[in-house]
């Protein structure tokens, strides 16, 4: 079992960050435009791909992964 701590809590954190935007795409274009749009214009652009995503099955991250 692979325990998340101060030493690795960066790295695991990145990896889940580029699982997701692998599995929503739109999570990086958002993150790239965040900066320029309001909080409720992001909600919107969500409740706009909620059909598209709620589709979307979660795998389980590699647990051969080694850190």
């Amino acid at each position: 079992m692979l325990y998340i701590d101060g030493t690795n809590f960066d790295i695991q954190l990145e990896k889940c960050k580029e699982y997701f935007r692998e599995l929503f795409p739109i999570f990086d274009k958002v993150q790239k435009i965040d900066s320029m749009i309001n909080d409720d214009e992001i909600d919107a652009l969500f409740k706009g791909f909620d059909s598209l995503y709620l589709n979307v099955k979660i795998e389980p991250l590699n647990r051969s992964l080694k850190i």
